[in-house]
């Protein structure tokens, strides 16, 4: 699944911030998430759906993180989120989604912007 960010401003174009974003669906998949691993792998996001905070515990890397509401809408971020840290979003996001730290600044996400899903 692709995760495109839509800045919904005149002059800047929507892109693609992740190319193979991976669901936490499951328990062992939502309970293990990114830990333990050494990089994304072959994913370069994971999202959970109704996930109110996320923590880096047992992670060897930092993460961006990106909450969005129910209508899609960025509502909180996060850059370079460090291993061993825990992070509550300001208003309770709809999904949280963790990528490769330095990818919200490469695509200038914003709080207020739009992220789309699209099935590849």
């Amino acid at each position: 699944m692709k995760i495109i960010h839509d800045p919904q401003q005149e002059f800047s174009a929507p892109s693609v911030i992740a190319a193979e974003a991976c669901p936490a669906a499951g328990f062992r998949r939502r309970l293990l998430g990114l830990m333990f691993r050494k990089t994304f792998g072959a994913i370069d996001a994971m999202y959970f759906e109704h996930c109110r905070a996320i923590h880096t515990f047992f992670m060897r890397f930092p993460i961006d993180v990106l909450c969005i509401d129910s209508r899609n809408t960025v509502i909180d971020m996060r850059h370079s989120l460090a291993p061993g840290k825990y992070f509550v979003p300001k208003r309770a996001p709809g999904v949280i989604i963790e990528l490769p730290p330095g990818t919200l600044r490469r695509n200038s996400v914003s709080v207020g912007g739009h992220i789309i899903f699209e099935i590849s």
